[in-house]
């Protein structure tokens, strides 16, 4: 005799309800926490590393930082808008080269990941392919001259930890920048 067949049906209804009441939790729970409802991000990392993302998104961090950091600095996703993350992870065209199409839960956890710290394209504004002509860099870089032709590997020039994702120590020109 099955366990469905042994309990009465106010105990099945029970069971029911408990399992609804649990999946609702855990998924409003999972929803209000990605807009930052249940608790504020945690502070920056005390290492220097450039924020603490939530839990539920250090895997995320991570599979970016070992996808994209193995052939340049993986920049925080706070430098482009989520337009251009966007699109980095769809194209197979990556800055002069051909790459193998990221598929399955390394897109998607990288994906989520790189939508919890970017923001959105202003109304009208051109969605920036290169990093320096993105306005949340210039925000973030206001005093820093950009020469043509500077591609990731000069952030190491301000950030000399930046290929361990330390963004925040700078050599000493610029500590004290805004």
């Amino acid at each position: 005799m099955g366990i469905w067949t042994r309990m009465g049906r106010s105990r099945r209804s029970r069971w029911w309800a408990l399992g609804l009441a649990v999946f609702l939790a855990l998924g409003l729970g999972q929803g209000l926490a990605r807009v930052g409802a249940i608790a504020p991000p945690p502070p920056a990392d005390p290492n220097g590393l450039t924020d603490r993302v939530p839990p539920t998104q250090e895997l995320g961090q991570e599979v970016y930082r070992n996808r994209c950091g193995t052939c340049h600095i993986a920049l925080p996703p706070a430098v482009l808008p989520i337009e251009s993350w966007r699109q980095q992870l769809i194209t197979q065209e990556h800055y002069g080269q051909t790459l193998e199409p990221m598929t399955g839960i390394d897109r998607q956890l990288i994906w989520q990941y790189l939508q919890s710290g970017s923001r959105p394209l202003a109304v009208g504004e051109a969605e920036p392919y290169r990093v320096a002509s993105s306005r949340y860099f210039r925000a973030l870089h206001p005093r820093v001259p950009i020469a043509a032709g500077s591609g990731v590997a000069s952030c190491v020039s301000c950030h000399p930890r930046a290929e361990f994702f330390n963004f925040r120590q700078l050599t000493a020109e610029w500590d004290d920048a805004p």
